[in-house]
């Protein structure tokens, strides 16, 4: 994934950052997801889900989503970040590492998926990922504080700060 990105620019100037997705179309991310369990997820060590530079969703089938950021400049000081969403091309396997850690979790059917959306006046930017659970689970992933990074808001992220770029209650939502 490219740490920064260019923008498309409207005819306002308004500068648009959307998700970067690869190995998946991101109009079929849904499509993928419907009817997946997840079922754990994976930082390199010293990583939280405060703060990881690196994480991946495992779902019951196998399916492996790769989350970052990027974070690019906007102008002057501001800096803005989207997600980078990846399916990688290799078996689940390679998480027995001793540098990273496969974290089980208790299952949680996927029911929806929306993306999050920050706009101001000068950007719009898909900045989040909001999965539903069966249960009425929200696992929300979305660009962190420090740049490239990412921040879970979850039920098995009890204890650990959610630490999202732009605050989520000054984000839409759109169904994938």
């Amino acid at each position: 994934m490219k740490p920064f990105i260019t923008p498309e620019i409207m005819p306002s100037g308004k500068k648009v950052f959307t998700y970067q997705c690869e190995g998946v179309e991101c109009k079929g991310l849904w499509t993928r997801l419907k009817g997946q369990q997840l079922i754990a997820y994976v930082l390199p060590e010293a990583h939280t889900l405060q703060t990881a530079w690196e994480l991946s969703f495992v779902f019951g089938s196998g399916f492996v989503l790769e989350f970052s950021s990027a974070c690019t400049q906007v102008g002057d000081w501001q800096e803005v970040g989207s997600l980078n969403i990846c399916v990688p091309h290799r078996p689940p396997d390679v998480f027995a590492t001793t540098e990273k850690n496969e974290i089980k979790i208790p299952a949680i059917d996927m029911v929806a998926a929306e993306k999050l959306i920050y706009e101001d006046d000068d950007v719009i930017v898909e900045c989040g990922l909001l999965l539903r659970g069966r249960h009425g689970q929200e696992v929300v992933v979305a660009a962190g504080i420090p740049p490239g990074s990412v921040s879970v808001r979850a039920p098995f992220s009890a204890g650990q700060p959610f630490e999202p770029q732009f605050p989520i209650a000054t984000c839409r939502c759109e169904h994938l």
